[in-house]
């Protein structure tokens, strides 16, 4: 009889503490508010503006490599909502692989552009870059 009562004092005080510890913390536990998502408030730009930026960007990346000739290199890349770059290759090649990685790197280093849905509301943007050298113009 005494095991029977303890037993049941037992689970009585157990089912207290856990309703006490739920009273207590409830009101701690809040839903989470959503985060923002930065993408819906892409305010949009024109298509000049945009190459623009995106021009800044990679020619204050650029380290030319200086030949005795002049050349052309162009680089497709596909930019993404966030800015960042994928799919990143060399179109038209300088025929030198110095001159061709310095173009690669300059966009590379230029990121993160303005997202795509500023552009175009596109996931995806595909840009063909050309960067251009003149041997006979020294900076």
């Amino acid at each position: 009889m005494f095991e029977n009562k303890f037993l049941r004092f037992l689970v009585l005080i157990i089912a207290l503490l856990i309703a006490v510890y739920f009273y207590y913390t409830s009101d701690k536990i809040k839903p989470q508010m959503p985060e923002k998502n930065p993408l819906k408030e892409v305010q949009l730009v024109s298509q000049e503006e945009y190459m623009a930026d995106m021009n800044k960007k990679i020619k204050s990346n650029w380290n030319k490599v200086q030949l005795n000739r002049d050349y052309t290199i162009i680089v497709s890349f596909d930019i993404d909502a966030l800015g960042n770059i994928s799919n990143l290759k060399i179109v038209q090649s300088s025929q030198d692989e110095q001159a061709d990685k310095s173009a690669l790197e300059a966009i590379i280093n230029a990121q993160p552009f303005m997202s795509s849905k500023a552009l175009a509301r596109k996931d995806i943007v595909n840009v063909e870059f050309q960067f251009d050298y003149s041997a006979s113009y020294k900076e």
